[in-house]
């Protein structure tokens, strides 16, 4: 399912993006192999620096501020 959100996406030009509320660390690396590009998430329950270590560079992170 995710997959295919993020393939129409980047079928029109833009970038794969998702929220979530959640503690969603175990489908990160799997989030990040279908070309997501940027997640608005629960940092904090996941731990930050943990987050940081594993997916820098392949996940960016965005927030209601940033354009992604």
């Amino acid at each position: 399912m995710y997959g295919e959100y993020i393939a129409v996406a980047k079928g029109h030009g833009k970038k794969g993006f998702m929220h979530s509320d959640g503690h969603i660390l175990s489908i990160l690396p799997k989030l990040a192999d279908l070309g997501l590009d940027a997640i608005n998430s629960q940092l904090w329950c996941m731990g930050v620096e943990k987050v940081a270590r594993e997916f820098a560079g392949k996940i960016g992170r965005a927030s209601c501020r940033e354009r992604v």
